[in-house]
């Protein structure tokens, strides 16, 4: 490492560039001057460094890079047996899972500061264009550093990339504190923030901005506001070996309003807007806002696994894998379409039995009608008159499938039943959320382009009332701003109301609407730790409809899916053994 550094550094990248460079010759390979004087090595080299962000649409058996949301309570996925052991408890600092992030983000993170290293104006970039680019890369270092910081807590921080002549004291880094981490993405993204522009043409989408540097800012800063980073004792019992530093802090209400100021900075470009569709419908408008770019989206990935995603949430009677089985405890969240939770008795919930009429919000136009006729007569009530936000997201017994009509029988002998593959679902339920109604996999194989959403308007507000909520309870932007999420999908005004509510009562209605508006982002993960309540929603019996039923009548009947696991050090991930075995200023995390 120290000796080959810089060598080893451009055979990697060259390789993950292009397999053809494999067949060169020695004396072919190019120097690093001669990548970085080279406009496509440059981009290269770059693209490169992106290439780790996380993929909403990459949760699915064998690349799982971001199995966030199968260890949340949102879905169990069978096929990934790894990740099915930590639901059971069964891993340590040893065991080896593709969401050890650890080495590959300060690669990653390494790969960047080699770049502003060597990056310089030539006969293709001018100043002003190579200044953009140094502003991306110190972007995605603090995102990588930010990234590492949430599912490993307090973490290194690399300032700059190590000398080949550098000694091991040099190279084995201690952990910063939770301040210092958040001291350091606080400053260098305010920094950031002022280099990248406000937005780029169609050509450059999916390259951060002004307002993605200050939205990872905000979300940085309310992490660090929470239970979990703010005055959690485990962190501050947790201390550095070599130094002495206490990696913990002592709870300080303030950087509640930090939180709420960062994200209210992002709302205040004016910049963004919640998506509607053209006709305003509640239903087009939460689920075509992923389909897109549009307005709400702050920053995302160009590029994703959406075809492989499709692929695998796709029920197997249209060709797909019925891969991702949403729980029951999902289902239950998402509330009525009048805006009242499901266990109000006024909220006209009813879970036996079956419709006698078709019940639509919706349209006379033929060709949306397909899409939107969310419960059609004979559907099990407990699916009848929900947030449109459900009827977006997810796919029941005996719903339709919108691109050819065909109800959907997850029964255990229909044809996405559990006796006729090893490919079901093991709650009964699949996902739509992200699907693009126009997406074939049978005949004429057509998956349409969509982003993958990292950050949106939608989150920003969530994330500057829940911190408003915590410094500054009963000020009007908090009730503004919930109401302005609820109209986009149809909540009338007086179901959205919190007159009259506590600050603990706010906070619970603030909570519940993040898990539906944010659902299966790879959020709810972070947030239920954050929070810590994750040995409540985690730690606990994961239930979905009864898929051995051969009837209706045996299928609709809440059933057991898995216990789950959750002890108190699964807050935070383990480091892995091999960099606690090389560094011996690492501290590994509490209770591991």
């Amino acid at each position: 490492m120290k000796t080959k550094l810089y060598t080893l550094m451009l055979l990697c990248m060259i390789a993950l560039s292009s397999c053809n460079y494999l067949d060169k010759h020695p004396e072919d390979l190019k120097t690093i001057e001669m990548v970085f004087d080279d406009e496509q090595e440059v981009r290269k080299w770059l693209g490169n460094i992106y290439s780790d962000f996380p993929d909403p649409m990459n949760f699915f058996y064998g690349d799982i890079y971001l199995p966030w949301t199968q260890l949340s309570d949102e879905m169990d996925i069978p096929w990934t047996r790894y990740y099915n052991d930590i639901n059971k408890g069964n891993w340590n600092p040893s065991s080896e899972y593709k969401a050890d992030t650890w080495i590959r983000y300060y690669q990653n993170i390494r790969n960047g500061y080699v770049f502003l290293k060597h990056v310089h104006t030539n006969a293709t970039m001018d100043a002003e264009e190579v200044k953009v680019m140094k502003g991306e890369v110190r972007f995605i270092i603090a995102y990588y550093h930010f990234l590492l910081f949430q599912q490993y807590g307090p973490c290194p921080i690399v300032r700059t990339i190590a000398s080949p002549n550098s000694s091991n004291s040099e190279l084995w880094l201690s952990r910063n504190s939770v301040d210092e981490v958040i001291d350091y993405l606080d400053k260098e993204l305010l920094e950031v923030s002022q280099i990248l522009p406000n937005n780029y043409t169609d050509s450059w989408m999916g390259r951060p901005t002004k307002g993605a540097a200050l939205a990872l800012r905000g979300r940085a800063m309310l992490y660090a506001a929470s239970p979990l980073f703010n005055g959690n004792a485990d962190l501050i019992k947790a201390v550095n070996p070599s130094d002495g530093k206490v990696l913990g802090s002592s709870f300080d209400k303030a950087k509640w309003q930090k939180a709420a100021d960062a994200s209210k900075m992002v709302i205040d470009l004016g910049l963004y807007e919640l998506y509607r569709s053209e006709d305003n419908d509640a239903f087009l408008s939460y689920r075509d806002l992923f389909l897109k770019w549009n307005k709400e989206i702050i920053f995302g990935r160009s590029t994703s696994n959406y075809e492989s995603f499709v692929r695998h949430a796709s029920p197997r009677s249209q060709g797909g894998y019925n891969g991702f089985g949403i729980t029951q405890q999902m289902v239950d969240a998402y509330g009525m379409a009048n805006g009242k939770d499901i266990s109000d008795p006024t909220s006209g919930y009813v879970e036996d039995g079956y419709s006698v009429v078709r019940y639509d919000f919706t349209t006379n136009d033929e060709e949306k009608s397909k899409f939107k006729s969310y419960v059609q007569k004979g559907t099990y009530n407990m699916y009848v008159g929900r947030d449109p936000r459900f009827y977006a997201s997810v796919m029941y017994n005996g719903r339709f499938w919108p691109t050819d009509g065909e109800v959907m029988d997850f029964t255990t002998d229909g044809p996405n039943g559990n006796s006729g593959s090893h490919d079901y679902s093991p709650t009964g339920y699949t996902m739509m959320k992200f699907f693009n109604p126009d997406d074939e996999l049978q005949g004429n194989y057509s998956v349409v382009y969509r982003p993958s959403v990292l950050f949106r308007l939608g989150e920003v507000y969530l994330n500057y009332i829940e911190a408003l909520n915590e410094s500054d309870p009963g000020n009007g932007d908090i009730q503004k701003y919930y109401k302005e999420i609820r109209d986009r999908v149809g909540i009338p005004a007086a179901a959205s109301s919190l007159t009259g509510l506590s600050q603990d009562q706010v906070r619970e209605k603030i909570r519940a609407e993040r898990r539906v508006e944010l659902a299966f982002e790879g959020l709810r993960y972070f947030d239920t730790r954050r929070w810590k309540i994750a040995d409540k929603t985690t730690g606990t019996t994961i239930y979905g409809m009864n898929i051995n039923g051969k009837t209706n009548a045996e299928f609709f009947k809440r059933s057991e899916v898995e216990t789950r696991v959750f002890k108190n050090k699964f807050y935070l991930y383990p480091i892995p053994q091999t960099e606690i075995d090389k560094n011996p200023n690492l501290v590994q995390n509490p209770n591991w």
